[in-house]
Formats: C-alpha cells, sequence, structure tokens
C-alpha cells in the first residue's frame, strides 16, 4: 500500500511541475480605437478571418499551424482596415509581426 501511495505522490508532483514549467505568461495586445464600434469590427473580423484547412498526420498538424497564422494576419488586417491599431500595455511593445507584445527588456 506504501508503494502505491509513493507512485501517486510521485505523479503528482510530476504533474504539478510540468504544469508549472509549462506555464507561460503573456501580455495581450489592446486594440485601439472607436470603442462605440469595437463589438462589430471585433465581429465581423473574427468571422471573415476565419481559414478552412485540411490534411491528414502531420500534414494536419502543418495545416492547422499554417491556417491559425493566416487567420491572425487576416483578422489583423481586417481591424487596421476598420482604424484600429494594435497596442501593448506600458512596459511593452510589438514584435516584429505586430502581433504580439514583448518586454521593453527584449528589443
Amino acid at each position: 500500500m506504501e508503494d502505491m501511495q509513493s507512485v501517486v505522490r510521485i505523479s503528482l508532483v510530476s504533474y504539478l511541475l510540468l504544469l508549472i514549467g509549462c506555464a507561460a505568461t503573456s501580455v495581450s495586445r489592446q486594440w485601439a480605437g472607436d470603442t462605440g464600434n469595437f463589438a462589430a469590427a471585433n465581429y465581423e473580423c473574427m468571422r471573415d478571418s476565419r481559414t478552412p484547412y485540411g490534411g491528414s498526420g502531420w500534414g494536419l498538424v502543418a495545416a492547422g499551424a499554417q491556417a491559425k497564422h493566416q487567420a491572425r494576419v487576416l483578422y489583423q488586417m481586417c481591424m487596421e482596415s476598420k482604424g484600429y491599431q494594435p497596442v501593448c500595455p506600458t512596459g511593452y511593445h510589438l514584435n516584429d509581426d505586430r502581433d504580439k507584445c514583448k518586454p521593453d527588456s527584449e528589443k
């Protein structure tokens, strides 16, 4: 019985360490622009940026990653076309693709 409890404890600790190690803190960009029309613009851009993909095995994984990237690009272009600009909180700046905020210490 003690052996089983030890195995459960070790498994639980390993699982928690894995979760802690994989946890990443990220800062989301915001959109600066007309707050009165944001909900409608966001909805339209989310709807219009959906990108279908297909495949099997590793091809499906690659296709999914490419579709996700393409959807982000289309969404950003749509929001910018409606007058919204991506901004980061104080102490952060946009990366080269302007889709994520990075700490100013990582320039």
